[in-house]
């Protein structure tokens, strides 16, 4: 059962008019309990807003749009730069794990951009102009290529510090990307450790999941069926790319790349991703976030965000001093 401090701050939460987050799916008080007080206590739990200060549409490749949410406090001059990739969440850009960096960063004078893939929280029907688009649809370094070049182009950013930051399936795309574009001064990625590969048709099984994810994903966010034709398959453009995510970081003069474990995360694919790390040359740097889930263990309700304190200046300080380090 929810302590009473903690009931009574959801109960305050039901009076703040707050922001409308239309796939605000966490609503169930028992995941607040859960993600966040169970493991912090009451005094270390922490409530805010995060909400943006601003919002635009952004124009992607192939003709999609998609929302993007902006958090930038306003001060003069050019400022730092953070493009949030997000991960397979129906929510996008607006989880609160997102919401939660972005405003603590925008108060440490950084100018914040997360945006939502096709497909995921407020954008485009990626299957809305038919099998022949879907390759432009889930070309993701071509996304947040593009809002990279909104942020240059329509706020005070700095343009020569630009970090990309990949979350879960969004590191892939901000990997890519920081490989890539020339605009990115560094990479920060979160991944979720996979644990080995266990049982018989794992690869089948594992497939199978993702394809009805992906159905009832779209029946959440668009509110109908896919369309007929549709098969997972057409997703994996990734497959395009033939060398390891890592292989760019593995070459002298790649783009500084940090990369962040939750602890409390799948402890056995752990050795996995630090196997890969491993072979990565400097400029690098590793933190581990004691005491985090893969969310920051944080959870979302009735427009607000609810959050570790620790964890969540944990973060923000490696984020920071990464950013601000002179690799």
């Amino acid at each position: 059962m929810i302590s009473g401090c903690a009931a009574a701050a959801m109960s305050a939460a039901m009076l703040e008019p707050g922001v409308e987050f239309r796939h605000d799916r966490t609503t169930d008080p028992s995941k607040i309990y859960h993600n966040v007080v169970k493991h912090t206590g009451v005094l270390g739990t922490g409530v805010c807003r995060c909400a943006p200060d601003s919002q635009a549409t952004i124009a992607l490749p192939g003709g999609f749009e998609t929302l993007a949410l902006i958090y930038d406090n306003g001060d003069p001059g050019p400022r730092p730069g953070v493009v949030v990739a997000h991960g397979n969440t129906w929510m996008g850009g607006s989880l609160s794990a997102y919401r939660l960096l972005s405003r603590r960063l925008a108060q440490e004078g950084y100018i914040v951009l997360a945006f939502d893939f096709p497909g995921f929280g407020r954008s485009d029907d990626p299957f809305g102009q038919g099998p022949s688009s879907v390759a432009a649809a889930y070309d993701r370094t071509g996304q947040v290529d593009a809002a990279i070049d909104h942020l240059l182009k329509n706020t005070e950013v700095d343009r020569l510090n630009i970090t990309v930051f990949g979350h879960s399936a969004g590191v892939d795309w901000a990997m890519r990307t920081g490989a890539n574009n020339p605009n990115v001064s560094k990479v920060a990625v979160m991944i979720a450790p996979q644990p080995p590969a266990e049982g018989e048709n794992y690869v089948e099984k594992r497939n199978d999941y993702f394809t009805e994810r992906t159905a009832e994903q779209y029946r959440f966010v668009y509110g109908r069926e896919q369309p007929e034709w549709y098969r997972w398959e057409l997703t994996r453009i990734d497959e395009r790319y033939g060398d390891s995510l890592w292989t760019p970081y593995t070459k002298t003069g790649h783009t500084p790349i940090l990369l962040i474990l939750g602890e409390r995360d799948e402890p056995r694919g752990h050795k996995s991703v630090l196997d890969e790390f491993d072979r990565v040359v400097d400029p690098k740097r590793f933190v581990l976030l004691d005491g985090s889930d893969h969310y920051l263990n944080t959870a979302q309700s009735l427009g607000l965000v609810f959050y570790d304190v620790a964890v969540a200046r944990r973060l923000t300080n490696a984020m920071v001093s990464w950013i601000e380090s002179s690799n």
